[in-house]
């Protein structure tokens, strides 16, 4: 699968852990994006966090890790039960 990804950031990678945004400005660096025209899914407060304090554009939490919705949702822009749902959401992909 590696062949399919253009950008990866790891807790064994030297790039700061989240919920710092370094990872996020290393990839906006890369591909020449400002934060704010990036969308971030994550499952858990760190991932909303680092969303948050990185300014992203845009914060989907999915419902597969260990946040709950009343907290994830003091966070995020959507919800959705899991990643598969995000590609059925007529409204961000007509």
């Amino acid at each position: 699968v590696t062949q399919y990804i253009s950008f990866l950031r790891t807790k064994d990678d030297r790039t700061k852990r989240k919920p710092s945004p370094e990872a996020l400005a290393e990839f906006c660096s890369e591909f020449g994006l400002e934060s704010s025209e990036v969308a971030v899914v994550g499952d858990s407060l760190s991932d909303m966090r680092f969303a948050k304090k990185g300014k992203a554009g845009y914060i989907i939490a999915v419902m597969t890790g260990y946040g709950s919705r009343e907290r994830l949702s003091e966070y995020a822009d959507s919800i959705y039960g899991s990643i598969a749902d995000i590609a059925d959401d007529k409204v961000l992909f007509p």
